[in-house]
């Protein structure tokens, strides 16, 4: 049978050192195109930062403007648009800054007095070496506490300006929600000077940034054989799930099997899961891998866990005693003391299921097969026979 020629894969001139040159331009072009987007992200974010910053210097600008409004008395009574807009945000920031500039107050009052001391500490040089070491330790502790004097200042005046920085946040929302949706603008001078610059800055920005998400949209998609580009799917390499395993343990398996159980085994064999026309055998002791597969019989197990003999075993039978009986005869001899013939000790093979009596001889004990009895029957004759080691 000949093949059909439009089954056969294309043949190709391609040779092994052009398909490698192939592999490491696609990978050189994947590279370069990662490298490239991770810039423009890194473009993006310091766009993103020069926004947010613009935005709270114009609050910095606009707090240093409008904080003289709120020592007039109209500020708090007119119903004016751009006061009613302004007085919430600006109260808020006053009220922090005005707990922070009592601070600082005090800060740099402390600053002043350390320095006053430090320079009255020494009216004399020192001319001993001890003396040079005295003041050195002074100098040290007290450039320390001016330092740590200096360190709370700066933390008071960055948290002041912080202040400055989240009323402009504020206002310069509230400002271009009123431009966006209802087209007004404020109507001091100087206000709308500092918020059309800092709009305009803001919009520049936002420009570039949608220029740059734009690049890194064009880098993410992927040319087809057709020219067009698609986004791929990050579904199509999806794994099925593996499946269920099995009771033991194991991977379950769905196909049927044909092969024998193995050999029974002494200690713990492999446990099954399969499913048989007669009674399943129960796993054995050790864990092993189980199986779904079904199985045509089972055979019994025997006494260690594993899998069982398929010979049967019959029961044995029960003695007068409540116990169960040897098929075999007893080996060990039964011993007569006294009585007999020779008057001395002799010996004779009995069975299990058989008592030795002086007169009468052996004596058959009856079996009962269906269900032990209490107790042995009693003799048939007394025994009268005495036991003496001397001859009379």
């Amino acid at each position: 049978h000949r093949p059909n020629a439009s089954a056969l894969p294309p043949f190709s001139n391609m040779s092994l050192w052009d398909g490698a040159k192939e592999s490491a331009a696609k990978a050189g072009e994947a590279a370069m195109i990662a490298g490239q987007k991770t810039m423009l992200q890194g473009e993006i974010m310091l766009l993103d930062r020069e926004i947010n910053n613009r935005k709270r210097a114009f609050g910095v600008e606009l707090y240093d403007h409008v904080q003289i409004f709120s020592t007039r008395a109209e500020f708090y009574s007119s119903d004016d648009l751009l006061t009613a807009t302004l007085r919430p945000p600006l109260l808020k920031a006053q009220r922090e800054i005005a707990a922070l500039e009592i601070k600082r107050g005090k800060f740099r009052e402390d600053i002043s007095q350390a320095e006053i001391a430090r320079k009255g500490a020494f009216p004399a040089p020192a001319d001993t070496w001890y003396e040079k070491m005295m003041n050195a330790g002074k100098v040290a502790r007290m450039a320390g506490n001016e330092a740590k004097l200096s360190a709370e200042l700066s933390m008071v005046e960055v948290q002041m300006r912080d202040y400055k920085e989240t009323f402009g946040l504020e206002l310069f929302a509230a400002l271009t929600d009123l431009e966006d949706s209802r087209g007004w603008l404020p109507t001091d001078r100087e206000i709308r000077s500092l918020y059309d610059n800092a709009r305009r800055d803001i919009e520049k920005a936002e420009e570039k940034r949608k220029k740059k998400e734009q690049e890194v949209v064009d880098l993410g998609r992927v040319g087809n054989n057709n020219g067009s580009y698609l986004v791929p799917d990050p579904a199509a390499s999806t794994q099925a799930p593996p499946p269920p395993p099995g009771k033991g343990g194991g991977h379950g398996s769905s196909v049927a099997s044909t092969q024998a159980p193995p050999p029974p085994g002494s200690g713990g064999g492999h446990g099954s899961s399969v499913s048989s026309l007669s009674a399943p055998p129960p796993p054995g002791k050790g864990g092993g891998y189980g199986s779904s597969v079904p199985m045509p019989s089972a055979p019994a197990t025997n006494l260690g866990g594993g899998y069982g003999s398929s010979v049967p075993v019959a029961p044995a039978p029960a003695t007068s005693l409540g116990v169960y009986a040897s098929s075999t005869a007893n080996t060990a001899p039964a011993y007569d003391f006294g009585g007999g013939d020779g008057g001395g000790l002799s010996s004779t093979n009995q069975t299990a299921a058989a008592f030795y009596d002086d007169d009468d001889g052996p004596v058959a004990t009856p079996v009962i097969a269906a269900a032990p009895i209490a107790a042995a029957p009693a003799p048939a004759a007394p025994n009268n026979s005495s036991f003496s080691f001397i001859s009379p």
